[in-house]
């Protein structure tokens, strides 16, 4: 069961470095509806699948389950079916109100045209990198595979220092 449960939670793996670095990595996509849950691997293939109650699909092949088994896969799916949503919608939303807010902030203390369109462009990256790795549609969520990049790597340095600047002045 320890196999079964590892299985499928490989699909995410998580890195921490020293310092105050942290690397998110999704090694696969995740599909959440109603009455199933696809972890999707390189190409869109499904690698796990589990459909309600507790019925598992490795690679297409229907895994036998024992009831202890059966039991602890109930388990981890209806905690899936409980996170899933709940991720996909909150780093949306977050993203939308993080972005509104630091225009507003941005906007009352920086007066330049040119350095407000410069953030709106940097801001609209980072909104559809969360987009595209955070989709929502009808009852199905979607979590695609790959890098969670940091805003950072999103945000002009140019644009960065001028926010700092415009915050300490």
């Amino acid at each position: 069961m320890r196999f079964l449960v590892f299985t499928l939670l490989l699909f995410l793996s998580v890195n921490s470095h020293a310092g105050d670095s942290c690397e998110v990595s999704l090694n696969y996509g995740v599909v959440v509806t109603d009455t199933q849950i696809r972890v999707l691997g390189e190409h869109g293939r499904v690698m796990y699948q589990v459909n309600e109650p507790a019925q598992l699909f490795v690679r297409g092949n229907w895994i036998e389950l024992t009831s202890e088994q059966e039991e602890d896969l109930g388990k981890l799916s209806r905690g899936i079916h409980k996170v899933v949503p709940k991720m996909i919608l909150l780093a949306n939303e977050g993203v939308e109100l993080a972005i509104d807010t630091i225009e507003q902030v941005y906007g009352g203390l920086v007066k330049d045209d040119k350095s407000q369109k410069k953030l709106q462009k940097s801001l609209e990256r980072v909104q559809v990198s969360v987009k595209e790795k955070f989709i929502r549609s009808n009852d199905t969520f979607y979590m695609g595979p790959g890098k969670l990049e940091q805003v950072n790597d999103l945000v002009d340095r140019e644009l960065e220092e001028q926010i700092e600047n415009a915050i300490s002045t």
